[in-house]
């Protein structure tokens, strides 16, 4: 609930490797600036993928991303099904997979006794292994990459809509 009083600014980018057009909606802190959120909304194929990314002081805190039909704002809790990727410090301390409300696999670096499967990253074969730090590379890019392009946008907006005239009229050809 930190970020409920935060500023929300709306950016639009278009993916590179996919090009398609992602949404951001981005929670600013009105009292230092800072980006507390982004989500990141992505149309493939009739379905979105949404990434919610949670920044504490300019670095990478949390992940949520998960595939909907509609876009509602929500939280990560267990009952919905979706990947969450926990960092400290640019490292990827674990992440869990919910395939099906409350059946929660995870890996970590710091396991510790729980109701659900929670597999040390240290006990993980080598492919495994592999696989969580090419997740890791792959998590904290897109983060950054989309953090970075939020702030080195500036301050160019672009607003879209009818201009009218001062007796009520639509002016035609006017940008």
């Amino acid at each position: 609930n930190q970020i409920a009083n935060y500023n929300i600014e709306k950016y639009s980018f278009i993916n590179a490797a996919t090009g398609k057009e992602i949404d951001c909606i981005v929670y600013v802190n009105p009292s230092d600036s800072q980006i507390g959120k982004i989500v990141s909304i992505e149309e493939h194929n009739g379905v979105y993928l949404v990434s919610d990314y949670y920044f504490v002081n300019g670095k990478l805190n949390f992940v949520f991303t998960r595939i909907v039909d509609v876009y509602t704002p929500t939280y990560a809790t267990i009952d919905k099904i979706g990947t969450r990727y926990y960092f400290n410090n640019d490292v990827m301390v674990s992440y869990r997979v919910i395939d099906t409300p409350r059946a929660i696999v995870q890996q970590t670096l710091n396991p510790t006794d729980t109701w659900y499967n929670n597999t040390s990253y240290f006990e993980l074969d080598e492919v495994s292994k592999q696989n969580y730090d090419t997740i890791e590379l792959k998590v904290l890019n897109e983060a950054y990459i989309l953090y970075n392009a939020i702030l080195n946008s500036g301050n160019l907006h672009e607003v879209t809509g009818y201009v009218y005239s001062e007796s009520g009229q639509p002016l035609n050809g006017v940008n």
